[in-house]
């Protein structure tokens, strides 16, 4: 059994790792050496094959004792175990195209020949911010976009539409609500019946030989719809609320995988059939060093996928007829 220190084994990078291993005996045996695997890896796939690419962040083994002993009385006996973890590390993630995963490994040797008794057990890596790492990525960032779209009906020009978007918070913490709040222009000749709201994260996995086998996956973390109709000539506000999965990652750029976050709002009009205007606005995802709410990273299962087949949405100041 093996009994991590931190609670549900959740760990930053450049941490310390300790715990325990219960060693269990139940009958006299002979202990030769009791080793420690650590083990972090990342699997990508990048095509609908399923070829598979693996890179691994740690592969370390060390031996954390090597007295031999001979045990004769039953029960758990307790040895303890510590390692520190690079300071570069990806956080835990888990999706259809992309897997970041860490466990330990304890390898007990009972003889002096290579044979050995193993368990294995998974633990957990999130990424958090320090205030200047918080304070200089919010400097970098904007509250507000405003977007201005033209509108177009059968190729013609209809006006256009402008939007002022505001989010109240410039970093998005997993699990905690953020407002958000938005002013609606009507310049055009067509009324505006419904407004949609979607977050979004933006999975990219590479290939390790070539960068032109990249696959990217969106997932559909929250969805809204507002029914709000704006004549035109109108003006109007519209405010919601929007929240991150609690227990999903972070924005964070690695070698093998990039995951990204936007909002993307999208306007629908009356009398235009099957015709809407999208624009998206860049979010950044993350955790404060302060932050003493518990991160346990899950599997996405209940994510929907909206796109796997485009690459890059439209920019922050681009509108685009869908």
């Amino acid at each position: 059994m093996i009994v991590f220190d931190a609670p549900s084994a959740i760990y930053t990078p450049g941490q310390t790792v300790t715990g325990k291993f219960l060693l269990p005996i139940t009958k006299p045996t002979h202990i030769e050496s009791v080793k420690l695997k650590i083990k972090g890896v990342t699997k990508t796939s990048w095509d609908r094959i399923g070829k598979v690419g693996v890179n691994y962040h740690m592969n370390d083994e060390v031996i954390i004792t090597n007295d031999r002993k001979d045990y004769t009385v039953p029960g758990r006996y307790p040895i303890p175990f510590e390692f520190r973890l690079p300071s570069d590390l990806p956080p835990t993630f888990t999706c259809r195209n992309a897997h970041i995963y860490y466990e330990i490994k304890i390898l007990v040797y009972k003889n002096a020949d290579n044979y050995s008794d193993y368990i294995r057990k998974e633990f957990y890596v999130i990424q958090k911010l320090n205030n200047q790492q918080w304070n200089n990525l919010e400097l970098a960032l904007r509250n507000s976009h405003t977007f201005n779209a033209p509108v177009s009906s059968f190729f013609k020009e209809c006006g256009s539409i402008k939007i002022n978007l505001n989010c109240d918070q410039k970093i998005l913490s997993p699990g905690k609500p953020a407002e958000l709040f938005a002013r609606i222009t009507n310049d055009s000749t067509k009324t505006i019946e419904k407004i949609s709201v979607k977050l979004l994260a933006m999975v990219k996995s590479f290939s390790p030989l070539s960068h032109s086998r990249n696959l990217t996956v969106h997932l559909l973390l929250e969805k809204q719809s507002l029914a709000l109709e704006v004549l035109p000539g109108e003006s109007k506000e519209q405010k919601c609320q929007i929240r991150i999965p609690a227990n999903y990652v972070t924005t964070f750029d690695s070698q093998d995988i990039q995951v990204h976050h936007s909002l993307r709002v999208t306007v629908k009009f009356k009398e235009i059939f099957n015709r809407c205007i999208s624009l998206r606005k860049p979010l950044v995802v993350g955790i404060h060093e302060n932050d003493e709410q518990e991160y346990l990273p899950m599997e996405p299962h209940y994510y929907e996928e909206v796109d796997h087949k485009v690459d890059v949405l439209p920019t922050d100041t681009e509108a685009v007829n869908v």
